[in-house]
This record gives structure tokens, C-alpha cells and sequence, in this order.
């Protein structure tokens, strides 16, 4: 792998690269026979708000090959979910610490395909929650029908926590998994970390973690 493939925070500019490569993984996913990604949730304009929040915020990452986006990752330090969106993971939950992987997508093609990204972002951002903020766990909610998606996360060592019915969240992405952030931490990847980045991402998880412990106390008292 070349050492020109870097990893760092998404800016602005980066937006149409990310929905690039959210439409070429539903291309890609509609021609295995899932609806994943077919339609955006609930729609195109509520479904490119959230992305360009969570760029805003600094949670989504890049995966870079010069200009290239190759791959993308938000990763969030709240469980909490963005105005509209279902509460997936319950109070008890998100008062755990844990890092929330959401929209991993990577570039189709024979240059990037197979190489093993996707396993490398979450090992990534597992590693950082860990270091940030003690996160307990890495947690994502994938597609409820995309059954070949659930055996890929159990396969990477991901349990399913639960899985909702249609009738209980009006949401396509109800299949819960996370697995113990511990185990990110002699993974590796083949990639470079852009380390300000890196520091800026921990830096702001461990400021809200900090912040929740502190409500948390003061509503207790």
C-alpha cells in the first residue's frame, strides 16, 4: 500500500466525495440484492444535512489517496442520536462511554476493493476512543435487512446486541452490534493517521465525556 493513503478529518470541501461514495456502495449493494442505501433516509436533503453536520462537528473521517476519497467513517463519541433520528441505544447505554460508527462506505474498484478498509477504519476509531476517553465499547446499527452485513460485523468480532422491528423505529438501520473497545488495542493499520487530526477528534470526545459526567453528577445531587 502506498504511503501517499492518509486518514484525517473531513472538511467541507469533502462533501461531494462522501455522497460519491454513498452512491457507489448503493449501486454496489443493490446489485447483491439488498434496498441498503437505495433510497436516502427519511430523504436526499435531511439524509446530505446529517453529513454535512457531522463534517462540521468533526466526527467524519476521510480515507485519502491524494484527492481521491477512498473511504469514509463517522465516528461520534454520544450516543444520542441528531434531531429526528430514532433513539437506537438506550439512557443506560449512552451513559456508557463508546465510540458510534456510522455511513462506513469505500470506493468500489479493483484498487481499492479488497484491501481491507472498512476492518481498518473501525479498528482505528476504536483505538482512538480507547485512548480519548476510556470508551468501553464501539458500537454501530447497520441495515435490519442486510444480513450479509451482519455476518461481516461478526465476523470482525462485533455481537448483536438487538435487532428492532419495523413497527418500532421508523428507521431502515435497526440491527445493533458492538464489540469490547479493548480489542482494538494492538490492532494496526496499513494507512497513516494524520496525528493533529487525530488529537483534535480525542481532544473534543473526552471535552463531551467529561461535560455528560459532570450533568450527569449535578442532576444526581
Amino acid at each position: 500500500m502506498r504511503n501517499e493513503y492518509e486518514l484525517r478529518l473531513a472538511r467541507e470541501s469533502d462533501l461531494d466525495g462522501i455522497l460519491g461514495l454513498i452512491a457507489g456502495a448503493s449501486a454496489w449493494l443493490a446489485g447483491k440484492g439488498t434496498d441498503q442505501w437505495q433510497r436516502p433516509w427519511p430523504d436526499r436533503p435531511a439524509r446530505d444535512a446529517r453529513i454535512r453536520a457531522a463534517i462540521r462537528a468533526g466526527k467524519t473521517w476521510v480515507l485519502a489517496d491524494g484527492d481521491v476519497a477512498v473511504a469514509t467513517l463517522t465516528a461520534d463519541w454520544q450516543g444520542y442520536p441528531a434531531r429526528g433520528l430514532p433513539e437506537l441505544w438506550s439512557p443506560e447505554e449512552c451513559a456508557e462511554p463508546a465510540v458510534y460508527a456510522h455511513r462506513m462506505a469505500v470506493r468500489r474498484g479493483a484498487e481499492y476493493q479488497g484491501r481491507g478498509f472498512g476492518g481498518q477504519l473501525l479498528d482505528t476509531v476504536g483505538r482512538l476512543g480507547l485512548c480519548a476517553y476510556g470508551a468501553e465499547h464501539v458500537r454501530l446499527d447497520a441495515w435490519s435487512t442486510n444480513y450479509d452485513l451482519h455476518t461481516y460485523y461478526k465476523g470482525r468480532g462485533f455481537d448483536l446486541v438487538r435487532i428492532y422491528d419495523e413497527e418500532e423505529i421508523d428507521c431502515p438501520s435497526g440491527a445493533l452490534f458492538q464489540k469490547p473497545a479493548a480489542r482494538f488495542r494492538d490492532t494496526a493499520a496499513a494507512f497513516a493517521v494524520n496525528s493533529a487530526d487525530a488529537g483534535k477528534w480525542s481532544a473534543h470526545a473526552n471535552a463531551a465525556r467529561v461535560a455528560e459526567q459532570r450533568q450527569a453528577a449535578g442532576t444526581e445531587q
